[in-house]
């Protein structure tokens, strides 16, 4: 969906995905490294890549994110089936490229998604799944208050609500 939330902290940007980042995002999450962590790990061709994109404009519930510092696009996070009745919106699609991953970008930007979804969207709870074998991202998650909800056939649901949230807010807009 064409949105306009974005959040910052002085190091990185998360801002909406464009149709110039498709590129980008289908390399990046093409990547062994990055998918690994993915239920449905096949490589996106560039045709699937762009049908993606036009669905995904269609969707008036899911947010799509480019991660960028310094104006370089470091990874992608996505907010989607946001429920607006319910209040209630699933994290995922993130990935952090491997070359700057072990510099904090992941937490932060997670924290300023978080802030999107809580601050902007006025989720009151974000759920996500991750494999179970994603040990980085599980401590990730636990680390800014999400809580196991269950774990079955090597895939782990959590939860996040909003009294829990995280203390430091970030700049949205």
């Amino acid at each position: 969906m064409d949105h306009n939330y974005s959040a910052q902290d002085g190091l990185l940007e998360v801002r909406p995905l464009r149709l110039s980042d498709i590129e980008c995002l289908r390399k990046l999450r093409n990547l062994d490294a990055i998918r690994f962590a993915y239920i449905n790990s096949e490589i996106i061709s560039k045709e699937g890549q762009e049908l993606w994109f036009k669905r995904y404009q269609d969707n008036d519930n899911d947010f799509m994110f480019v991660i960028s510092h310094e104006q370089t696009s470091v990874g992608f996070a996505a907010l989607y089936d946001f429920d607006r009745d319910e209040e209630t919106v699933e994290f995922g699609r993130f990935m952090i490229d491997p070359m700057y991953q072990g510099h904090n970008y992941g937490r932060r930007a997670l924290m300023l998604i978080l802030t999107i979804a809580f601050n902007k969207l006025k989720a009151k709870r974000i759920t996500l799944e991750v494999l179970e074998k994603n040990a980085a991202a599980i401590s990730l998650y636990r680390s800014v208050g999400f809580k196991l909800v269950s774990q079955k056939n090597g895939l782990i649901k959590m939860k996040n609500n909003s009294d829990a949230k995280p203390d430091r807010e970030k700049r949205a807009r």
